[in-house]
């Protein structure tokens, strides 16, 4: 076997500094993956939770007064927020107890084919790798929109398959 080089210091401080530049600009590179992937996915959201009311005139009128006299940074929707009470009050006609068991109905009375999936959020480990990021979060995403996972129990259901340097 050939004796092993060793490496001067100088060489030593270039592969460091090499190191020290490919792990910055992946970071960054991945936060701005992140960022883009979040934003698109929360107007996105935003877009199909506002396109229903608009169709049938029942958007709150105090919350167009809102978008109206506010920038977009100015003004941040909570996607995490809890929208029942303003369906419930659509339903104001109708008793508390009769709008739970509606919504109790709704599903349990859920067609077979779609409790018969076997549909899982994947895992994701927190690789570095903005395209894996991303794919992942398209198919979180649609399992989520498929199964009608209420938005507010959405985040605790994604976090729970967080796995390795994505829990840290």
């Amino acid at each position: 076997m050939a004796p092993r080089k060793t490496m001067t210091e100088e060489q030593q401080e270039e592969v460091r500094l090499m190191f020290e530049t490919l792990t910055k600009n992946l970071t960054e590179a991945l936060q701005t993956a992140v960022q883009n992937a979040l934003t698109t996915v929360l107007q996105n959201q935003r877009a199909q939770r506002e396109a229903p009311d608009d169709q049938h005139g029942l958007r709150p009128r105090h919350r167009d007064a809102q978008l109206n006299a506010s920038d977009d940074d100015e003004l941040v929707d909570n996607v995490f927020a809890d929208h029942r009470d303003e369906q419930y009050q659509r339903c104001s006609a109708q008793k508390p107890h009769q709008y739970r068991r509606e919504e109790q109905d709704q599903r349990v009375n859920q067609p077979r084919w779609e409790s018969s999936f076997r549909s899982e959020i994947p895992e994701f480990l927190g690789t570095l790798n903005p395209e894996d990021f991303i794919d992942w979060l398209n198919t979180a995403e649609e399992i989520l929109e498929f199964r009608q996972v209420p938005d507010d129990m959405r985040v605790l259901l994604v976090v729970t398959r967080f796995k390795g340097r994505a829990m840290a």
